[in-house]
């Protein structure tokens, strides 16, 4: 009896030795680095868009998340789901222990007056370099162009015409055009008031931008750059609109059915029109480098420029300041 119990405890140890060498042992892998699907999303308000994570190496054992917004006004987020709320920019923080990642998110809608063309654009220094993040990508943003010139009554209106920097017309009535008094000169060297103060290669301020003091808000000349991004993004047509000849601009989007359309209104020098009816004309908010101060960029579309415009680029000119041309509107 006594043999029996001790040759029993034996294979009973030999059994329970043998079960835990058949076990498994997980060997606990932390997670070094994570890392978010994209840097930065746009959208709309009540859409959604679903951001994820990767968390390296692949092979690290704990994969807990935990995300949060910096702005829930603006946007929220439920594993991974960014949702929109209000128009604003937040940043969606994923975090692992102390490892953490963000991805900005701009919210958006579109406003009254705009064509509802989405043109993504680059985030620019004043010297024409592109702003980037800290891991080295650039920083980008959304534009919209207005429906109609500054000052225009529709689309297809020519709008009113500025001497560079000037935040007011110099005459009562276009057609016939009657000057204003003291402007009898017309659009000339002598009757220039505008931004002389600028030097070459500067952006027009604020405060100076007549199409942010006549519309508020976040309304204002476009940049050299917004114009080629409107180029490269858009499919371009001649046309006419009421009559009126100009250019479209369709967006890729085939589901985008909206287009923007820039009347060719040519410009005024002097007391008179020139191109009238056979070039557009509309000024930037960048001088021109190494002119004595005297030029301006202006964004230029005619016959001659429609297949550059096809082929996703821009034309620009380095035009006095004193001349009159027209302006469309951009705004964030």
């Amino acid at each position: 009896m006594k043999w029996f119990f001790s040759s029993f405890t034996v294979l009973l140890l030999l059994l329970s030795c043998q079960k835990e060498s058949n076990e498994e042992v997980v060997e606990e892998v932390l997670a070094t680095d994570i890392m978010m699907s994209k840097r930065e999303i746009f959208l709309k308000i009540g859409e959604e868009q679903t951001l994820g994570a990767v968390l390296l190496p692949a092979k690290a054992t704990d994969r807990t998340l935990i995300w949060s917004s910096t702005d829930t006004g603006v946007a929220t987020v439920k594993d991974g789901l960014v949702s929109s709320v209000a128009p604003g920019s937040a940043e969606i923080i994923v975090q692992h222990g102390n490892l953490t990642d963000k991805c900005r998110v701009t919210v958006y809608t579109v406003p009254d007056g705009a064509v509802p063309i989405d043109i993504m654009c680059t985030r620019m220094d004043d010297k024409g370099n592109a702003i980037k993040d800290e891991h080295g990508n650039e920083i980008h943003y959304i534009i919209h162009f207005a429906d109609r010139n500054l000052g225009a009554n529709s689309p297809e209106d020519y709008g009113d015409y500025y001497a560079w920097g000037e935040t007011e017309t110099y005459y009562v009535k276009l057609d016939p055009l009657t000057w204003k008094e003291g402007k009898s000169s017309g659009f000339s060297e002598e009757a220039y008031n505008g931004a002389r103060h600028l030097g070459d290669g500067q952006t027009l301020p604020l405060e100076d931008d007549v199409a942010n003091a006549i519309l508020g808000g976040k309304w204002r000349i476009p940049t050299p750059n917004e114009f080629t991004c409107l180029a490269s993004q858009c499919k371009w047509e001649a046309g006419t609109k009421n009559g009126i000849p100009g250019y479209y601009a369709f967006s890729k989007d085939e589901n985008n059915k909206n287009s923007i359309f820039f009347p060719s209104g040519g410009s005024i020098y002097g007391r008179s029109r020139f191109d009238f009816g056979l070039r557009v004309e509309n000024w930037t908010s960048f001088t021109k480098k190494d002119n004595n101060n005297n030029n301006a960029i202006c964004s230029l579309i005619s016959e001659d420029d429609l297949d550059i415009y096809k082929s996703g680029h821009s034309v620009f000119g380095s035009l006095l300041r004193y001349y009159g041309r027209t302006i469309r509107p951009v705004t964030e």
